[in-house]
């Protein structure tokens, strides 16, 4: 499927605290376990979805996934604190034990003639990779 692109949205800063504008504490996150879900459309147009999962880390210039294993980094943008959930049970264990996820929708970059989209350095993984969890083929 190759690169995927997030719709673009406006940055909001942080204050030193440490806490978004709209109050979400960001060093309650810190350390702990996290998942990035993107979801979207394969080839033939089904809904198609990965869970990226690593560490939150805050760091003098926001929030990101660790991912790990050599991996960048990856910025976890202040406009989407709001939309970041605690998670437990089915979904937890569904999600590899991310205490919290952050769903996002994404496209290919193709689909972008105006340049409406951020670039994520993700990488979709081809259909059965064991890694990361995927809808069923």
């Amino acid at each position: 499927m190759g690169d995927r692109v997030i719709r673009n949205g406006t940055q909001m800063p942080m204050d030193p605290q440490g806490m978004d504008p709209r109050g979400i504490d960001l060093q309650e996150l810190d350390s702990r376990p996290f998942a990035l879900l993107l979801c979207g459309t394969d080839e033939s147009g089904e809904d198609d979805w990965v869970a990226f999962g690593g560490v939150a880390r805050c760091k003098e210039n926001g929030l990101f996934l660790e991912r790990g294993r050599g991996q960048s980094d990856f910025e976890i943008r202040p406009e989407w604190y709001d939309r970041i959930r605690s998670i437990d049970g089915e979904v937890k264990e569904i999600l590899n034990g991310a205490d919290y996820v952050l769903s996002l929708s994404v496209g290919n970059l193709e689909d972008d003639p105006n340049g409406t989209y951020l670039p994520t350095g993700l990488k979709w993984p081809q259909s059965g990779d064991p890694v990361s969890p995927r809808s069923a083929d």
